[in-house]
């Protein structure tokens, strides 16, 4: 049996994102499948290294009430479909705002 390790649960959704790779100075465009308080999972076709430093641009809601966050993380993990993405370094104002999020969805 495998056990979790995750700190936060998380919520299947996709959302608009672009995820930009710091020591490879690339940016990849396209959406998120789940998002936590603690970080979220990106659709990448490629190589990523565990560790790496990103930075994530999020998109939420529709029409005129769109908002745009920014989260920096690290890449948690890889598989053969994309990469799972801490969360670090995250304002008491963005975890609040994150969690409002989550809790629409």
């Amino acid at each position: 049996m495998r056990r979790e390790r995750r700190a936060f649960a998380r919520i299947q959704l996709e959302l608009p994102a672009s995820l930009y790779l710091f020591e490879a100075e690339m940016n990849h465009s396209g959406s998120i499948l789940d998002l936590s308080l603690g970080g979220c999972y990106f659709p990448f076709d490629g190589t990523l290294t565990i560790g790496e430093k990103c930075k994530l641009k999020l998109t939420v809601g529709e029409g005129l009430k769109t908002e745009t966050m920014y989260f920096t993380g690290v890449i948690a993990r890889t598989d053969k479909n994309g990469v799972g993405i801490q969360f670090t370094d995250t304002s008491p104002a963005d975890q609040e705002r994150l969690g409002t999020i989550l809790s629409i969805y």
